[in-house]
């Protein structure tokens, strides 16, 4: 191709993708999947733009802010630098939509009170706070291709296990499937980040929304006596002074 007919070419692209870029904020909503994502109270331009109300997949995002690489339309994808609240949380990071409905999330860092989480995975209210970091996220007909990042809790109560009152510690859960096997099961590992109760063990993701959550829990030096009661509720431990503690459900 020759340089001018280049230069003629990129300038095009360029153009179309300012104009597009330039719409209304309210013409997002046409181009999202709307079986998975509802948007409302839009203001700005689909450049830069915000709205009072998302819910993605029954999930409700409030004060939400984007602002769009434009280069990436005229090839079919919206990309976008999203900013946005949940549940008294935090979140931003990096979303991509492609033209076959594949979403991919970059560079995500969310905070926030750990109660929507349990309440996700039909887990008991509780207290605690979370982090998760995804270093990337892609999915698609509803399950995850790759997933690299990992989610802390801390905070958590007792209670959570069956127990006394109190705090239990922080953890961590890793993932790092990239690509997550054909048969899509996700394998986290858990890790213990510090506390009176002492863990290790999995996290299991399995299509269709299931989770398995295996480990092997004792009371730490120094844990309040009501802990190691409630412990020896689990089962008998083992010789290294473990319970089994096994959760499973979907989400």
């Amino acid at each position: 191709m020759k340089p001018r007919n280049l230069l003629i070419g990129v300038g095009v692209v360029c153009f179309v993708a300012f104009v597009i870029a330039s719409l209304p904020a309210r013409v997002i909503a046409a181009l999202l999947p709307g079986d998975f994502v509802q948007i409302g109270g839009t203001s700005g331009t689909l450049w830069k733009g915000q709205a009072r109300l998302v819910e993605v997949s029954g999930i409700q995002l409030t004060g939400t802010k984007w602002t769009l690489h434009p280069m990436q339309l005229p090839i079919g994808r919206l990309a976008f630098n999203l900013e946005t609240q949940l549940s008294g949380g935090l979140l931003r990071g990096d979303i991509t939509l492609g033209i076959t409905g594949a979403v991919t999330v970059r560079n995500l860092d969310a905070t926030g009170p750990v109660a929507p989480l349990a309440a996700m995975m039909n887990l008991p209210q509780t207290s605690g706070d979370i982090s998760i970091q995804i270093d990337v996220l892609t999915i698609k007909d509803e399950w995850p291709g790759k997933l690299v990042g990992n989610i802390r809790v801390g905070n958590l109560p007792l209670n959570l296990i069956g127990v006394a009152a109190g705090p239990i510690g922080s953890y961590e859960v890793e993932f790092t499937a990239d690509p997550v096997p054909e048969d899509g099961r996700i394998v986290g590992e858990l890790k213990d980040l510090g506390g009176p109760l002492e863990l290790d063990g999995m996290v299991f993701l399995e299509p269709p929304r299931n989770y398995d959550f295996n480990a092997n829990i004792r009371a730490g030096a120094g844990a309040p006596a009501d802990l190691a009661r409630g412990l020896a509720l689990l089962g008998p431990a083992d010789a290294n002074g473990y319970h089994e503690f096994v959760m499973s459900g979907s989400f």
